[in-house]
């Protein structure tokens, strides 16, 4: 089975569109790289694998249009990376300049704020 198979079969049995899963795939991928690595999303780390694994994915899909369609489509290529990477880049963007947005930061309970550090009892 090839990725342009297995691509096709996630789009019949989701109905998702071939937009909406490349949307889906980038925040995926950028998700799973943060809790992987136990980075934040603030970290370049997730985003620049996001990136990695977008690009990956678009060299096979020239690679299939070559054999398949005897040239390369550029326009669609750029459009699924633009696709893929807009609310990942979004997502890092809005954790470096707003800290409570970063799913990474452990936030206090109020519990926690009520009982005194064992080195203040």
């Amino acid at each position: 089975m090839t990725l342009q198979d297995f691509k096709l079969i996630i789009i019949s049995v989701t109905g998702l569109s071939r937009d909406a899963l490349h949307i889906y795939v980038g925040l995926g991928v950028l998700l799973l790289a943060a809790f992987a690595l136990r980075r934040p999303l603030r970290s370049a780390l997730p985003w620049l694998i996001t990136l990695a694994v977008a690009l990956a994915v678009e060299w096979v899909d020239l690679r299939n249009d070559l054999a398949t369609l005897g040239h390369l489509r550029w326009d669609e290529s750029l459009h699924d990376i633009v696709n893929t990477m807009f609310w990942p880049t979004v997502l890092s963007l809005l954790a470096r300049r707003m800290p409570g947005v970063d799913l990474a930061q452990p936030r206090a309970s109020v519990d926690d704020a009520r009982s005194p550090r064992p080195d203040q009892a």
